[in-house]
């Protein structure tokens, strides 16, 4: 019979212990995303390191046989020719003065929401600064000029350009060549360019309408809440399995202590392991080891360059939330802990193994 309980017990605790690991990843990362300051601090701080981003980025490229594809390299070595970096145009045509003042103000105001503040009218990104970005005359000088760099295209380019350019019929694209294709190719691409703009780019998108600002609040708040009551499910069951696996009062709080321990140490460990891990691939040589198509794009020198300042944001977006799960889980693995100490020490109360 204790045997058939011990079985039942071993049974009950692997299911709540699946469901404490799965309950610490939810809460925590769940933590993160219902936290005011998560929707405007980490984009923010995007934001803030893109032009550094943007000119690192060039200045790999441009680095001699930095760039292993012949099409690619041939973009590059135009567009260094053109007098103006990419970084350069993005700032005179506003792209950036968007970034920062329109979506900005956005994530400010929502976080002021979230904050439990209140605001009389919509909340409402504007995007006409960014189609006026898209079809300056800058933009298009620019695109212009670095057309005029490339060599002329040859009758097989040149049919590339028209089948996803100028008379496009295919939805997979083709990867454009290397090429310059003329006046009027290069005149229907800016023209392109002014009718997506117009057309595909609304003037403004409501990002949270004024009467369901105070039901978004509430909501953000009953979740911050409610998540820890996600916690019932896998208390329960280790609940049961420590009444039917332990047959006395220490048993059953180290059935207890021992499934919560497990529970909470696993998530604990690989919260830490994967954020640590997952920097130490991005910082590896992409050119050494064959994961997807761009792995034989860059070369190793190029590489460390770019990477050295993606890791810094991602590092910032990621590391709330893995933090987050490693602090549940911590707490987790505590009571844990506790429990266990807490069944020796009732243990020698009552003279028990």
């Amino acid at each position: 019979m204790t045997l058939v309980r011990k079985l039942i017990g071993l049974v009950l605790a692997m299911v709540a212990i699946s469901a404490l690991m799965t309950t610490i990843w939810s809460t925590g990362a769940a933590r993160v995303a219902v936290k005011p300051s998560f929707f405007a601090t980490v984009p923010q701080n995007v934001i803030r390191e893109l032009p550094v981003v943007v000119d690192k980025a060039f200045i790999a490229a441009k680095q001699p046989g930095a760039i292993k594809d012949a099409n690619a390299r041939k973009w590059v070595e135009a567009a260094a020719k053109v007098g103006m970096t990419p970084n350069d145009v993005l700032q005179k045509i506003g792209l950036y003065s968007w970034l920062k003042n329109e979506l900005s103000t956005v994530l400010d105001q929502v976080g002021k929401v979230l904050r439990g503040g209140n605001i009389s009218k919509d909340i409402v990104l504007n995007n006409r600064p960014l189609k006026k970005a898209l079809t300056s005359p800058v933009f298009k000088t620019y695109i212009v000029t670095l057309l005029s760099k490339l060599q002329p295209c040859t009758s097989e380019q040149m049919s590339v350009w028209t089948r996803n350019v100028v008379e496009p019929s295919n939805l997979e694209h083709d990867k454009l060549p290397a090429c310059n294709p003329g006046t009027t190719a290069t005149q229907i691409v800016t023209a392109k360019l002014k009718l997506i703009a117009d057309k595909e780019i609304k003037d403004e998108i409501v990002v949270l309408r004024s009467k369901d600002i105070p039901a978004a609040f509430v909501g953000m708040r009953l979740a911050s809440v409610g998540l820890w009551f996600l916690f019932l499910f896998p208390l329960i069951f280790l609940a049961l399995a420590a009444g039917i696996g332990g047959t006395s009062r220490s048993g059953k709080l180290r059935w207890f202590g021992l499934a919560t321990l497990v529970g909470g140490i696993i998530p604990l460990s690989i919260s830490w392991f994967v954020k640590d891990i997952g920097m130490r691939l991005m910082l590896m040589d992409p050119t050494k080891i064959n994961l997807s198509e761009y792995s034989q794009f860059w070369t190793s020198k190029a590489n460390q360059v770019l990477v050295d300042k993606l890791v810094v944001i991602t590092d910032q977006t990621v590391a709330p939330i893995f933090q987050s799960v490693f602090t549940v889980a911590a707490s987790v693995t505590i009571v844990g802990l506790l429990f266990v100490v807490l069944s020796f020490v009732a243990s020698d109360n009552n003279n028990k193994k």
